[in-house]
């Protein structure tokens, strides 16, 4: 132990020894080689230092400058800007879709749209058996398809280098979506496909030159229900939102249900008739099995298949020929005589999967 005094200040330290800090205005300790403990005598004020190589010199006892080195006029404010996250680049895939509207018509009192569907192959190699599926404003093509395999009839190969074109009609204004279940990356690429709509004209309704192949869709207006004479009661739209049973769904789904038609028969029964819309809102999966099943009371259903099973529960699965692609939906219609909507539990998990 050993008392130092400076400018009548006292310090008892351990193990005192020369400071390395040659005419510096403060004292240090060795401690572990490099390392100081500095005692400021001028400020009264203790920490530790590691010693450097060589000193400036200064006066002893002389204070030092304690301003900062900026000034407050220099020192400007920052603030806090979140970073804006840059889209991710999608990857040309090699394969563009275009839709060039040639003509509008009507066709059962419903406004349609002809269109002529290009499929550019810019790869260098050719494209066999393509594979493709639509959306369900599809109405006709003037190509055979199979619904199964989503082969087209006869299988097309698009050659390295070559478009192919073929005529369709879609409802409404707006083009179909087509979706690639072998090319998945092409799915996300041709999002914002080219749409061409130079030609507008009210086409005529006739016979066409060469054969449609009319696509099956639900219609769930005018629907008629076979038995007795039937009164209808409302055409109040009331909608509820029903979810699936607890199970997994590796899609991202959603379901709700529209309460739509009511009719009273000529026993005094109601009949109430409920449009079901799946939509799939998964970005590069295709939904290619549903099965739900119900014990409550169902009378008739439409664009589902059915089947009731000794146990009296009523099954309902995903006709084979249809897939819900992404972003889009599926509508199916079903009669019940209850007072409220069916609620439904899936069998198995819905099926995912590229094809």
């Amino acid at each position: 132990m050993a008392t130092v005094f400076q400018n009548g200040v006292r310090f008892r330290c351990l193990g005192v020894r020369q400071s390395p800090l040659e005419k510096k205005s403060v004292i240090g300790l060795s401690w572990l080689r490099n390392n100081y403990i500095i005692f400021d005598k001028e400020h009264n004020r203790i920490g530790i230092g590691t010693k450097s190589a060589t000193y400036p010199e200064q006066d002893l006892f002389k204070p030092t400058d304690q301003s900062p080195s900026v000034s407050l006029v220099d020192a400007k404010p920052t603030t806090n800007q979140p970073k804006q996250q840059q889209p991710p680049e999608v990857k040309d895939c090699g394969v563009h879709v275009s839709h060039s509207m040639i003509a509008t018509s009507k066709m059962d009192n419903e406004q349609v749209s002809h269109w002529i569907f290009t499929i550019s192959n810019k790869k260098d190699t050719p494209l066999n058996n393509l594979k493709m599926v639509w959306s369900n404003n599809l109405v006709s093509l003037e190509i055979g398809y199979n619904f199964v395999t989503h082969e087209l009839q006869p299988p097309m190969d698009i050659p390295a280098k070559t478009d192919f074109s073929f005529h369709y009609i879609a409802r409404g204004m707006d083009p179909i979506f087509v979706g690639f279940p072998d090319l998945m990356e092409c799915n996300e690429y041709n999002y914002d496909v080219s749409i061409t709509r130079s030609v507008n004209i009210q086409a005529e309704e006739k016979e066409q030159s060469k054969v449609l192949q009319s696509i099956h869709r639900n219609n769930t207006e005018g629907i008629e229900y076979s038995g007795p004479a039937q009164k209808p009661v409302s055409k109040e739209i009331e909608q509820s939102r029903q979810e699936f049973s607890s199970l997994d769904v590796p899609c991202s789904l959603k379901y709700n249900q529209h309460k739509g038609y009511q009719w009273r028969d000529s026993d005094g029964g109601t009949v109430t008739w409920y449009e079901v819309d799946i939509v799939n809102q998964s970005n590069s999966t295709f939904v290619t099995s549903l099965i739900v099943s119900t014990l409550d009371s169902i009378v008739n259903v439409i664009g589902m298949d059915m089947e009731v099973t000794p146990e009296k529960s009523t099954i309902l699965s995903l006709p084979k020929n249809v897939t819900i692609i992404p972003h889009e939906d599926y509508r199916w219609v079903y009669a019940t005589r209850q007072t409220s909507s069916v609620s439904y539990s899936l069998v198995h998990p819905v099926v995912c999967n590229t094809a």
